[in-house]
Formats: structure tokens, C-alpha cells, sequence
């Protein structure tokens, strides 16, 4: 088991709980991997639980690609940081993390 904490939907988790199931059962290349549903998932042979998880991490994953690939100028990267309110400014105000005990 991983020492690193990690979020219900982040890949060490999903990798985690489906430790009786692995990638190596299933040959999918890396572009059909995307295209998975969670129909798709359960008939490859993988429960209800990790089919979702699996399918909300590559629309999440998507998404994010999606995201970046939109930013084609530099003033499409101020407009989304302004939208974000990350400027100048704000940027130095962010607090410093410090970890609880």
C-alpha cells in the first residue's frame, strides 16, 4: 500500500482498490483506454465500483486536456487566470501550506 495520501479519484487509489483486477488482465491501448465507459468497463470484466471511479478520472483527465489544448495565445492564458483571479497581486498572497500534526 502507498504511503502518499490521495484523493477517492486520483490513479493510486483506483490502482489501489483494484488490486484483484489489474491493467495486465486487458490489453487496451492508451486512446481507446480514453474512450472506456463505464458499460465498456463492467463487460471487460471489473466491478461497479472501479468502472465509475476508472470513467470519472478519464472525464476529469479530458476535461483537463481539454482545458490546457484551449489556451492557444497568451491572452487566452491572461483571460483564464484573470477569470481564476491568479494576477499579480493575488499571486503573492497566497499562504504558505503548512502541514497539520
Amino acid at each position: 500500500m502507498s504511503s502518499q495520501a490521495s484523493t477517492p479519484s486520483s490513479p493510486s487509489s483506483i490502482t489501489e482498490e483494484i488490486s484483484s483486477r489489474t491493467m495486465l488482465d486487458v490489453k487496451i491501448a492508451g486512446s481507446d483506454f480514453l474512450e472506456l465507459t463505464e458499460e465498456k468497463f463492467c463487460s471487460i470484466g471489473f466491478a461497479l465500483g472501479p468502472a465509475t471511479r476508472l470513467t470519472k478520472f478519464i472525464k476529469d483527465l479530458s476535461q483537463k486536456l481539454q482545458n490546457y489544448f484551449s489556451l492557444k495565445t497568451l491572452n487566452n492564458l491572461k483571460e483564464m487566470l484573470r477569470r481564476n483571479k491568479v494576477n499579480r497581486e493575488d499571486i503573492t498572497n497566497i499562504k504558505q501550506f503548512t502541514p497539520g500534526m
